[in-house]
């Protein structure tokens, strides 16, 4: 992406503390999609539908499964408490569920935050890593633990293929708007056409477009969605959805920062920053948020900016202030898709393999196999995938090309796949699974890391 001119206010906002910063932050805002007041009475622990009224326009074009739904005594708060989209709504009723965090879900009938009739609902897009809850139940691999049972395994009946735009989009806008371009590759588990492709790009211009492309739109500042809906011959979906994110750094600058942990990668680990400045407004930084983390940004000449030097993309985990000579100190914990992975309901028990661990065809004695696990959990997990988005295509979508071939030999399509993605899926030798970052498929700027070893028990 071309350089662009910094303004006047985008270089004084930029110049944060000087020599003690070492790079920048930038908060992904959770985008509200939808609100709604609750219609009801009386709840029954677990809550999992609420009767609502005074729906948005947008409540049924926009909200979907895996959402963030906040619930607050006011409008946009989230005081009582913040759930997640079971599955798509009707016009009176939202299908809610817990986040898998636990918190602030599971208090929500208590006496310190109770549901109300009259609450404030409010729909967010908040690329909450927690939306979709992979478990494992007695031996056997479920991707959703909302879902029922029956057919979680079967690939070919739920997915009938899948859709490659692209990874999610990402750079600077000064006051205007900023261009991407997007092209639709599609792929059928079956020998057959495509009769249709449509795109839906909220707050483009254009809005809509079809066929594979290339279409080239422009987005004001902002966090806006892509969905790519492609329509097979016989009439089977496949979709694609991904995020463009223009952060304006004349109205919104980025945070310096100070690294307190070791740098990043795209990899993913825990990332520990300073947040500099005294006049900090930490609201903005909430447990959950999604943000992003710029290592450098280079000028050219003492005057422009590259705007793709996105180090990652990452979530906060945690916030904790003090005081260093009456300054204020905020300290922010960013956790990356890999080693959030870990932390997923079900990778909390150890896996053992009834066959062969090189092949990994089958994990539990009857129907379910973990390739279909894993494939689920990062399918799903659309954020996950930024662990695999090398702005390119996305780790999945290459590997379920060779799947679809050859679904036996997925476990060694991974690990060939392993030059793109610089980790190594493998098991210990006590059965437990692991993710390693593998410093002989890295490139040149990132063999200095050590390896790190991330074990799902």
């Amino acid at each position: 992406m071309p350089s662009q001119a910094l303004t006047s206010g985008e270089l004084t906002a930029l110049r944060g503390s000087g020599h003690a910063t070492d790079a920048w932050l930038s908060v992904v805002p959770a985008t509200t999609v939808a609100t709604a007041r609750i219609n009801q009475t009386s709840f029954t622990n677990p809550v999992t539908q609420l009767t609502v009224d005074n729906t948005s326009a947008a409540w049924l074009p926009y909200v979907r499964k895996g959402m963030a739904v906040w619930i607050g005594t006011t409008a946009g708060a989230r005081d009582i408490g913040v759930y997640r989209v079971r599955e798509n709504p009707s016009a009176t009723t939202l299908s809610i569920a817990e986040m898998s965090t636990g918190d602030p879900g599971l208090l929500a009938l208590s006496t310190l935050r109770p549901l109300t009739n009259d609450a404030y609902i409010t729909v967010k897009h908040s690329d909450d890593l927690w939306s979709i809850l992979p478990v494992i139940q007695q031996g056997e691999f479920l991707k959703d633990a909302d879902d029922p049972y029956t057919n979680q395994n079967a690939l070919g009946g739920q997915i009938p293929g899948y859709v490659n735009i692209g990874g999610h989009r990402r750079g600077r806008v000064a006051g205007g708007s900023l261009s991407f371009t997007f092209a639709a590759e599609v792929h059928w588990f079956e020998t057959i056409g495509t009769a249709s492709i449509t795109w839906t790009f909220q707050n483009g211009t254009p809005s809509t477009a079809t066929g594979i492309g290339p279409h080239t739109v422009s987005f004001p500042a902002g966090t806006h969605e892509v969905v790519c809906v492609a329509t097979s011959a016989n009439g089977g979906v496949a979709l694609a959805r991904r995020r463009v994110f223009a952060h304006d750094f004349a109205t919104n600058p980025p945070y310096s920062v100070k690294i307190l942990s070791d740098r990043v990668t795209k990899q993913g680990r825990r990332l520990s920053l300073e947040v500099i400045g005294a006049d900090l407004d930490d609201t903005d930084l909430q447990t959950g948020t999604m943000v992003m983390f710029w290592e450098e940004l280079y000028f050219e000449g003492g005057a422009t900016l590259d705007s793709a030097t996105t180090d990652c993309v990452g979530w906060i985990e945690s916030v904790s202030g003090g005081g260093e000579s009456g300054v204020p100190v905020y300290r922010v914990e960013v956790m990356q898709a890999l080693h959030r992975l870990e932390q997923i309901r079900g990778f909390s028990q150890v896996l053992t393999a009834t066959a062969n661990p090189s092949n990994w065809q089958e994990v539990s004695p009857t129907l379910c196999h973990f390739n279909f696990y894993v494939f689920y959990l990062l399918y799903w997990h659309t954020t996950l995938l930024q662990l695999f988005d090398y702005d390119a295509q996305s780790f999945v979508e290459v590997v379920m090309n060779t799947w679809a071939n050859d679904p036996g030999d997925w476990y060694t399509a991974i690990n060939r796949l392993g030059s793109f993605v610089s980790a190594e899926l493998g098991q210990a030798s006590d059965g437990s699974l692991y993710l390693r970052r593998q410093p002989s498929l890295m490139n040149n700027t990132e063999r200095n890391l050590l390896p790190e070893r991330v074990t799902l028990t």
